[in-house]
């Protein structure tokens, strides 16, 4: 099957559902995750420059990385693996559990379930179409 034979719309959703995804990842290359101070944390503001920094050198060059595609799983596996400098590790691991509790890096796959079910919609409201050929409107 050809891709000028995939309906128009469905193409676009695709369309969508990259650029969403795309835009997305690029928000989260330039707005880090607010660091959590941990409470047994003596140094906060060192800690927070040191997750900035650590963002923007790790999980930030992986978003926005050219030829391999990191989903947010990827880089949360990274970030709980990882020891960031700079951050004690009660802040690291408060930092970590805010980030997994907003979801800001696994939006993409709700971005992907949502369009998914609309295209599902679409379908389903166009079945005759697929299923005799012809066009009911």
């Amino acid at each position: 099957m050809g891709i000028a034979k995939i309906p128009t719309y469905i193409l676009h959703a695709l369309i969508q559902v990259k650029h969403q995804i795309s835009m997305h990842q690029l928000t989260l290359v330039a707005v880090v995750p607010p660091a959590m101070a941990g409470m047994l944390c003596h140094t906060p503001l060192t800690c927070a420059n040191g997750w900035e920094t650590g963002w923007k050198t790790g999980p930030a060059e992986m978003l926005r990385h050219p030829d391999i595609f990191y989903s947010g799983w990827d880089i949360l596996a990274q970030l709980e693996s990882v020891k960031v400098p700079q951050v004690c590790s009660d802040c690291h691991e408060s930092s970590i559990v805010n980030v997994k509790e907003t979801g800001c890096l696994l939006m993409e796959d709700g971005f992907v379930e949502d369009k998914l079910e609309e295209l599902r919609a679409w379908l389903m409201s166009h079945w005759l179409i697929f299923q005799y050929g012809y066009n009911t409107a």
